[in-house]
């Protein structure tokens, strides 16, 4: 999914007050008034919700055409190479994630909400570890500087991250809401 399905959340609890995790919408046609459930692959779409794609396909794009790759010529090994721009990239955009958190969630509740008290900081932050964890498991990461790095940190990072995200989201009550068709007597 992407930044912009974490701030669709945000928006989506806002609208239906603190607590709730039901929202009822009034059936329209032939299935009218049946009760069903229309948030389809709820546990998919937590999952997939806190991967901020927007911000990785920046990294990436920059990080291709700025840097390039990284080889070390013989004797030398990888992690003996300098990635201190390396690293000043990989946290500014750690920076850029959580601002392009706000910027979305700001553009999407312009019109609703002039007032901009809002900001969504449980989104950020989520985003910022999600951006982390993308980061340190793609190829040229700066965490190539330690001598430790190798093939198994990428799988451990990302399916440690991609399983305790949504986790924690729902531990604090942050996830979006399920949505289910009511009739218009319910």
């Amino acid at each position: 999914m992407s930044i912009s399905s974490m701030a669709d959340a945000a928006i989506q609890r806002k609208r239906l007050g603190d607590g709730q995790t039901v929202a009822r919408v009034k059936a329209r046609g032939t299935n009218a008034g049946t009760g069903r459930v229309i948030t389809p692959l709820k546990a998919a779409s937590d999952v997939a919700r806190y991967v901020p794609t927007e911000a990785i396909a920046l990294y990436v794009a920059i990080l291709s055409g700025a840097f390039g790759v990284l080889t070390a010529k013989p004797p030398k090994k990888l992690f003996e190479l300098d990635y201190s721009s390396r690293w000043y990239f990989y946290f500014a955009m750690l920076g850029v994630t959580a601002a392009l958190v706000w910027l979305i969630y700001a553009a999407k509740t312009r019109q609703a909400d002039r007032r901009r008290r809002d900001v969504p900081v449980f989104e950020m932050a989520i985003s910022v570890v999600a951006m982390a964890a993308w980061a340190a498991a793609l190829p040229d990461t700066p965490f190539a500087d330690f001598e430790w790095y190798g093939g198994w940190f990428a799988a451990i990072v990302l399916s440690t991250t991609t399983a305790l995200v949504p986790l924690i989201a729902a531990a604090l009550g942050k996830t979006a809401p399920i949505y289910e068709e009511t009739s218009d007597d319910q």
